[in-house]
């Protein structure tokens, strides 16, 4: 709450109450001191659809729950329960309100014990789709040329690639003829951040689970002969136990071989626990039966990226004898930031320089963040009677640092390296970024096709941009397939000696 102009009494000391006004009412605002009168009305805080009643109610949804609170702030009280409440608007008697909530209209009176009511509805209507792409080329086109980040358009005439894509349209059958059409015509800029999306629609693919091993592809059958078993996975474990070099004679009691009949047998049951018969020989006889869940791409690409990642660790701490600590980032997100900040301040303890790595990092928003954290120069230290001596403040690191980048570091993970290399803090050691960095957001289309929108470059200090001019390492490591395959690491073994001279 802001009073406008300045009270004549301490709030707290006197009572006051809504009065509606008689007449008009003619808004004066005293700019003086105006950031002193600012005033928390209740614990309630709202989130979305604050309005005022003609009784001066507040009325506000927090929570997904609909609130009201008095003109004095006391008693604030949630009417709804349960969450799931958005787009609530008030009636103009303010006696009643409309919300959504699952997708339903519902209506709530104010009054008494606040009893809603669903409101049910049909309605038939045409839909001119044909139209409707038009309307959505022309919002994505219109769009682009009012808010993509750079004016010049990285030296394309966009009215004339307008001009050339939109008799296109005639010959658009599909959603994803569509989306394919209009990135084409945005990849005429060349421009990163940029992709389309079809609306959705459509029937869902088949998804193939992992079975929690690998294959022996040099085995032609029968059964399937198991090459390797990851730490992590479920058959690594005692109770689930398969071991590498073991035949997979059937699944769920069929019988199965490595070849493409096997995803009919396996094909969208991600989740659903498989009963494998085992056999340290190819046929059914002396087998075992194993059970477990099936795994989803995500649950086995994290069991190899930890494992990778672990193993790297180790590598660097004992090439260098434990004097030198390795971190990976994975994202440039919020977890990931909880992550670094968990990960970093454990590895580097006793450490005299760190390894941060952003390989195969996608990117996201968190580089400044990092950055802020890592330059912080220590001022005290914190010190218990019997406990680890700390720096304060704790986040600041004043030790060499190698960041690790490759064509695989996208976006703010090119920022970051760039940033670390600009404030003084790092040396690159990898292979050259690609150059895919614009700031952008969403940007919905009345067709329900999903686009992007570069609105904002990221420049260096030269005036530079890191768009399509990746960030270079001063060190540049090649890493081959046949290095990735064998698990050598040669960009980090260059890592490893930069930091021990």
């Amino acid at each position: 709450m802001l009073p406008l102009t300045k009270e004549d009494f301490k709030l707290g000391e006197v009572d006051f109450k809504f009065e509606k006004p008689k007449e008009a009412v003619k808004v004066e605002i005293d700019f003086d001191g105006i950031t002193r009168r600012i005033r928390k009305l209740t614990g309630l805080t709202p989130s979305g659809d604050l309005t005022v009643t003609p009784d001066g109610m507040i009325v506000y949804v927090t929570d997904g729950d609909i609130c009201q609170c008095p003109y004095d702030g006391k008693d604030a009280k949630k009417i709804t329960a349960g969450g799931g409440i958005s787009s609530f608007r008030l009636l103009k008697d303010g006696k009643k309100g409309f919300f959504i909530k699952n997708g339903e209209l519902w209506t709530i009176r104010l009054e008494g014990p606040n009893p809603q009511e669903k409101i049910g509805f049909s309605a038939d209507f045409d839909r001119d789709v044909r139209s409707e792409r038009q309307a959505a080329f022309t919002q994505f086109w219109s769009t682009y040329n009012q808010k993509f980040y750079d004016g010049n358009f990285h030296g394309r005439d966009w009215e004339t690639v307008r001009k050339r894509y939109e008799p296109m349209l005639d010959g658009v059958e599909t959603r994803n003829e569509f989306s394919n059409l209009l990135q084409m015509m945005v990849g005429e800029l060349e421009a990163s951040h940029s992709e389309v999306g079809p609306a959705p629609g459509g029937n869902p693919s088949a998804s193939t689970p992992s079975l929690g091993f690998t294959f022996d592809y040099t085995y032609d059958g029968p059964g399937i002969r198991v090459d390797k078993v990851p730490v992590g996975a479920p058959g690594s474990f005692a109770r689930t136990q398969i071991k590498p070099g073991e035949f997979i004679v059937a699944i769920n009691g069929q019988d199965v071989n490595c070849d493409e009949n096997l995803y009919k047998v396996i094909n969208d049951k991600v989740g659903r626990e498989l009963e494998f018969t085992v056999n340290t020989k190819p046929g059914r006889e002396g087998s075992r039966t194993v059970k477990y869940v099936a795994l989803s791409g995500g649950e086995w690409g994290d069991i190899h990226y930890r494992n990778r990642i672990e193993r790297l660790r180790e590598y660097t701490e004992k090439q260098t004898g434990g004097k030198v600590g390795y971190v990976h980032i994975a994202g440039m997100g919020g977890g990931n930031q909880v992550t670094f900040e968990r990960e970093f301040y454990e590895f580097s303890i006793g450490k005299e320089a760190m390894v941060i790595d952003v390989r195969f990092n996608g990117g996201g928003n968190i580089s400044d963040t990092l950055l802020s954290w890592l330059s912080q120069k220590p001022h005290a230290l914190y010190k218990p009677r019997d406990g680890l001596t700390e720096p304060a403040p704790g986040r600041g690191w004043t030790k060499p640092v190698i960041v690790m980048m490759n064509e695989h570091s996208f976006s703010n993970a090119e920022m970051f390296p760039c940033a670390m290399r600009t404030a003084g803090l790092a040396k690159l050691v990898g292979m050259p970024t690609p150059g895919y960095v614009i700031w952008t957001w969403e940007l919905g289309l009345v067709d329900g096709s999903r686009a992007r929108m570069p609105g904002s470059g990221v420049y260096r200090l030269d005036g530079t941009p890191l768009e399509n001019m990746g960030e270079k390492p001063d060190y540049q490591v090649e890493m081959t397939a046949e290095d990735w395959l064998a698990e050598r690491d040669p960009q980090l073994d260059k890592a490893i000696e930069l930091l021990k001279k």
